[in-house]
């Protein structure tokens, strides 16, 4: 079993915990597997890009940041931080939505092996 390395955030004080966890229980639901704190089970973060941002932060500032939504700059040189500020937010639905845009373009494409490259995908025509 191939471990790796999850970052717990506890939602009433903020802080984090590391530890490994499994892949194979990386889907059940919070319970003994998870760690806890004041009382409950810590959340996962879902990323390392989000956990990379997190542990950045001191708590209040993470209280806000989970307040705001979560968001996450990208910097340049594969540096991640948490976005604060109003400007800072609307880079990260920038990038976000840039990204998406990129995705789509690349399911709009597909291999045409009589030519060796790529092509747009046929579309689908209508039966009437």
């Amino acid at each position: 079993m191939s471990m790796y390395r999850c970052t717990f955030l506890c939602s009433k004080c903020f802080g984090l915990r590391r530890r490994p966890f499994g892949v194979e229980r990386a889907d059940r639901p919070p319970g003994r597997d998870y760690p806890h704190c004041c009382g409950q089970p810590m959340k996962m973060l879902g990323t390392r890009v989000a956990a990379e941002a997190a542990s950045k932060l001191t708590r209040e500032d993470r209280r806000r940041w989970v307040a705001l939504g979560m968001h996450i700059v990208r910097r340049p040189g594969r540096r991640w931080t948490a976005a604060l500020t109003p400007r800072q937010i609307a880079a990260a639905r920038d990038q976000r939505e840039g990204q998406q845009r990129r995705i789509e373009a690349l399911q709009t494409v597909v291999w045409d092996a009589s030519l060796g490259t790529y092509g747009p995908k046929p579309r689908k025509r209508n039966s009437r």
